[in-house]
């Protein structure tokens, strides 16, 4: 299923990346230049001692880029990473 924004006019494009995510997210990013990324967390409980996955947590190390993250539903499905835009404009 693809994700679409609910305005028509955002141009969207959808990569399959092969690869440990966190490891693939950082390689998408840097190989095409991002200016974000946008990862959703999903805000474990204080007891776990977590607030995001082990990905989150790697990306946020690593991205050659600015990361935000957003904080999922405490029932949301779960989501594709989806990177920000190219720093050349595209």
């Amino acid at each position: 299923e693809q994700i679409r924004p609910m305005n028509p006019e955002i141009e969207v494009h959808h990569e399959l990346l092969e690869g440990t995510p966190a490891q693939a997210i950082i390689r998408y990013a840097t190989e095409h230049l991002m200016d974000l990324i946008v990862l959703g967390i999903h805000g474990r409980t204080a007891t776990t001692g977590q607030l995001m996955g082990s990905v989150a947590e790697q990306v946020l190390r690593d991205a050659p880029c600015s990361v935000l993250t957003v904080k999922l539903p405490q029932h949301a499905p779960p989501v594709t990473p989806m990177l920000g835009t190219r720093r050349n404009g595209y």
